[in-house]
């Protein structure tokens, strides 16, 4: 029900009231029962749809209700805001220290390829003048194979092959 709506129920309601009341009133001023009864009964329909309309304009009443909702809405608008911008803030963080690592992960990198390259080189090096120092020191020549001498065995025989080789000839 609209307030327009609501304000012509609460003027007919008013209307009632009086035309009951003034019915009434002229019934019990003329000693016509009827009247007097006929306005009352509609002083009293009046009436009741007075409280009726009050009634319902407080149960239809949802203002306070919206009013409580609309603070709640504000509030959670307000937290989810709060979230984003936390969340805006945690992934600034998040891209500038994974920016800091990839440059401190690049300096190591750096500094262990140049640690590795002075090594290599200082045992290349070192290995070169070993290298020379063997050759220099003829560490390196090839020396003849040594020769040996073999020396034959006579080859023994075991008794038995020699006691039918007599008995054969």
């Amino acid at each position: 029900m609209t307030n327009v709506q609501s304000g012509k129920s609460v003027v007919a309601a008013g209307t009632g009231v009086l035309f009951g009341t003034i019915l009434m009133v002229v019934g019990a001023a003329s000693d016509n029962i009827g009247l007097a009864v006929v306005g009352a009964a509609a002083l009293m329909v009046a009436a009741m749809v007075t409280c009726l309309i009050i009634l319902l304009r407080q149960l239809r009443d949802t203002s306070a209700e919206r009013r409580a909702l609309h603070q709640q809405l504000e509030g959670y608008l307000a937290a989810e805001a709060g979230v984003v911008a936390e969340r805006e803030r945690i992934r600034k963080d998040l891209v500038a220290n994974a920016a800091l690592t990839r440059e401190a992960i690049d300096r190591e990198c750096r500094s262990l390829r140049q640690t590795f390259e002075e090594e290599r080189f200082e045992l290349t090096s070192r290995a070169y003048r070993l290298g020379a120092e063997a050759a220099i020191s003829g560490a390196l020549d090839v020396a003849e194979p040594p020769t040996a001498t073999v020396f034959r065995l006579p080859i023994r025989q075991a008794p038995e092959v020699s006691a039918r080789a007599a008995v054969d000839d």
